[in-house]
């Protein structure tokens, strides 16, 4: 009975512990289950506060370029109100307007364009002019013969002659219309009579450019009506206006842009920008350099508009505004900027060092509340981390057992299981006094493999790890290139011959262990991956360079892999058939570059490949 009782005892003492564990466990449980909702709800509130503080800096920041897109537009809206708005105006307004802006309706309207004809030889007037020719009209011969009663009066000095034919002369071009290149030839004459510059400025600005009611000035026909013109004509008298518009100490920018830019065309797309709406001005920047506007009567205006000239202005007034603080930096997007076809539309880069600042605050907060939140989640949790420790050593101790247990199995499974079914076939052959046959050498063989792999995962792994310290010696490269060589050619499944073109004499300073491994790596690779009946390998240095080339006869590698190989457990698609860890080249790699040394892939093909170690 007595004993019954203990066993029952210990019995209901098990069925406690039993229960004490579960309860234990639900328990952890449910305070990691409250927990984990506390934190969460709390941390998600945290994120939506941050949201939205993100949210609102965006919105500032929209609301920013709306204003600078508004300030452009408003610029351009009274710079707009500066340029002549119907044809009309155009006509009125043509002797102040700016050079290079352009109207169009059905044909180009201003800058006026070259209408004459392309011929590089002047037009006979100019010589008839000269000659008073017979095939003159009754009032050129009049203009001419005013001009040379004007010439004598001049040479002789007569002030009361000079006045009395100045005014006739003036009188025929108030009375008598001529062609437009007669009354240009007249007035060039005109002003070329007076040798000694006696004409003052103002009469020379308004023959030749502003005119007055009695007669156009020469620029009138020169880009209005020319299309009786030659351009040996116009260049004549762009010439001519020149050298008098400097003699009479007078501008000339205003002549020579005109007319550099009368010669040129101005090439508009078949496709009109998009309009905002009917009869409204659009601020397309479709055209580089220009503004398009849509005007009344169809006309269409090419405003001069620089982007990038526009925006300082613009910064400038928001900043008098206090819309922008002194130390903001507005800069365009050029890459949208190109891509857009509207004001409305061109995007900028903002920086605020304000909302940068706030930014950063926010930034702050949010982590710190973080932080804040992991302490007190990790406080909370503490009592129930020490009450599972125990369970999370044994958890962890079973993890990293399974991860070795995977990282190796794969590569250790061939040779292990290859070594067990040799040996149990040399055990049952040596039982009943059999030949082992080559088993003993198969076994070898398999260790040999199965030892290069675990040397290269360890190596690998301390390596990356930096518990290696380099022993530094000289060593003879010949007998590190012959020892490894023999080392693989005892169990290599074909013959193999080995080319040592180095001179016992070559001494290097390495690792010799390392170093070593890093030749047996390369030989193996040569023997493993050759599909030849022979195994060659050629080996040379070159002292000048120290460079140690390595030449084998393997199945070679694609120009595109060259670089792959060398990655961690990187294995090339026509070598998955061939036993493998991927990690031979790679461990190379990190040997070298702890020698301060590099291997690289200089050429492969199906004939072999070469291998290049250059120490640096």
């Amino acid at each position: 009975m007595i004993n019954s009782k203990k066993v029952n005892s210990k019995n209901y003492n098990y069925k406690n512990v039993n229960s004490k564990n579960l309860t234990d466990n639900k328990l952890t449980t449910l305070i990691y289950l409250v927990i984990g909702v506390v934190g969460i709800a709390i941390g998600s509130l945290f994120i939506v506060e941050a949201q939205q503080n993100k949210l609102l800096l965006n919105d500032n920041y929209q609301l920013l370029t709306n204003t600078i897109q508004k300030t452009l537009i408003s610029q351009a809206t009274t710079q707009v109100k500066h340029y002549p708005t119907t044809n009309k105006q155009v006509e009125e307004q043509w002797l102040t307007l700016a050079s290079n802006m352009y109207l169009f309706d059905d044909k180009q309207r201003y800058p006026y364009q070259f209408l004459g004809s392309a011929s590089l030889q002047l037009s006979e007037k100019w010589q008839q002019f000269t000659q008073l020719a017979q095939s003159l009209s009754p009032a050129e011969k009049s203009r001419i013969e005013a001009l040379q009663a004007l010439s004598i009066a001049i040479k002789s000095q007569d002030n009361q002659a000079i006045t009395q034919q100045t005014n006739n002369y003036f009188d025929l071009v108030a009375n008598f219309q001529l062609s437009a290149l007669s009354e240009v030839i007249s007035a060039l004459k005109f002003l070329t009579i007076d040798s000694e510059n006696q004409w003052n400025k103002t009469l020379v600005q308004q023959m030749l450019i502003s005119g007055n009611t009695l007669f156009k000035p020469v620029a009138y026909y020169l880009y209005k009506d020319n299309k009786h013109f030659s351009q040996a004509d116009i260049d004549k008298i762009q010439q001519m206006m020149l050298q008098l518009l400097e003699q009479a100490n007078l501008n000339t920018t205003w002549l020579t842009k005109n007319t550099e830019l009368m010669l040129k065309s101005i090439k508009i797309g078949t496709t009109r920008p998009f309009i905002l709406a009917e009869k409204q001005v659009n601020y397309s920047l479709s055209i580089p350099g220009y503004i398009y506007l849509e005007l009344d009567n169809n006309y269409q205006l090419l405003m001069p508009y620089s982007l990038t000239k526009a925006l300082p202005k613009a910064i400038n007034e928001l900043k008098q505004q206090g819309v922008l603080m002194p130390d903001d930096v507005i800069l365009l997007n050029s890459e949208t900027a190109l891509t857009n076809s509207n004001l409305t539309n061109v995007s900028f880069i903002i920086n605020k060092p304000a909302w940068q600042t706030l930014a950063e605050q926010q930034q702050w907060f949010f982590i710190s509340k973080f932080v804040l939140l992991i302490v007190f989640i990790v406080s909370l949790t503490l009592v129930s981390r020490l009450l599972i420790s125990q369970q999370k050593k044994k958890q962890s101790y079973i993890a990293m057992r399974e991860q070795f247990i995977n990282l190796v199995s794969h590569e250790l499974k061939t040779p292990l299981a290859a070594i067990r079914i040799m040996s149990e076939t040399v055990e049952k052959r040596s039982t009943k006094q059999l030949s082992v046959k080559d088993y003993p050498t198969r076994i070898i063989n398999e260790v040999d493999r199965l030892w290069l792999m675990v040397d290269n995962l360890l190596s690998m792994n301390r390596l990356k790890s930096n518990e290696v310290a380099l022993t530094l010696q000289t060593v003879s490269l010949h007998n590190i290139i012959d020892y490894s060589f023999e080392k693989h050619n005892e169990h290599s499944p074909k013959p193999a011959t080995l080319s040592n073109n180095i001179s016992p004499d070559a001494l290097i300073q390495v690792d010799e262990l390392l170093f070593e491994l890093v030749i047996s790596n390369i030989i193996s690779n040569a023997i493993k991956y050759n599909d030849k009946t022979e195994i060659t390998l050629k080996v040379s240095y070159h002292e000048a360079d120290r460079k140690l080339i390595l030449v084998d006869n393997s199945c070679g590698i694609e120009p595109h892999q060259w670089q792959q190989v060398f990655d961690e457990f990187q294995r090339l698609p026509q070598q998955k058939a061939i036993s493998g860890n991927g990690i031979g080249l790679a461990l190379c790699k990190l040997i070298l570059r702890q020698h301060n040394a590099d291997i690289s892939i200089q050429q492969s093909s199906k004939e072999g490949t070469t291998w290049q170690i250059v120490f640096l």
